[in-house]
């Protein structure tokens, strides 16, 4: 889609809209063709006059929802502290997927094929860099070494994901309240390890 028109551009976006619209209300296994087709009201050969196949347009509604997400995960921690209040950073991200569970299920469950890979990360935020800016006082204040903010930043981010699938699948007594606690003994442990580590 390098050299097209603003119609298409417009045909193009509500076509990902109303998939990204299904993702969060049915379930990202609920979307098909023939379904966003319909619902974007053309005929479903259309869609391929603007995707290259079905792969195309959900890697590219899963590229916005994720600019989406972040930008909402951010106006909620600005509402609430700072980007460099790690506690409420990740608090805010935990709530944000307990919130939208079909969305964390498009994320995390969701196989973007091979091809697509390179697509998605252009279209996306760059995470080391978010991870940079919340992790800002903890390098400041020693508790932790700027060599180890990917390392920290997503053994706390498979962490959180961790708790999220199981309190998603009903397995165990985890909600909302219990994955704030856990994740604050888990913060606080990682945390101490950064310190007796100096």
């Amino acid at each position: 889609m390098s050299s097209i028109t603003h119609k298409q551009k417009r045909i193009a976006a509500k076509f990902i809209q109303v998939t990204r619209d299904l993702v969060v209300n049915e379930g990202y296994e609920s979307v098909t063709v023939r379904k966003v087709a319909h619902l974007a009201e053309y005929t479903f050969p259309a869609l391929y006059h603007y995707f290259e196949d079905f792969d195309h347009l959900m890697v590219l509604t899963k590229a916005e929802m994720i600019r989406d997400a972040v930008n909402a995960i951010q106006h909620n921690i600005q509402k609430n502290g700072s980007e460099s209040d790690l506690p409420i950073t990740f608090k805010t991200y935990i709530r944000y997927y307990i919130e939208n569970p079909n969305i964390f299920r498009f994320f995390n469950y969701h196989i973007t094929p091979d091809k697509y890979q390179t697509l998605l990360m252009n279209e996306t935020p760059d995470f080391n860099q978010l991870y940079t800016r919340s992790l800002a006082e903890y390098v400041k204040s020693g508790k932790l070494k700027s060599s180890d903010i990917e390392v920290f930043a997503k053994t706390v981010i498979f962490t959180i994901h961790g708790m999220i699938a199981l309190s998603f699948s009903n397995n165990g007594d985890l909600n909302e309240d219990s994955i704030m606690k856990q994740f604050d003994h888990i913060l606080s442990f990682i945390s101490s390890k950064g310190d007796s580590h100096e």
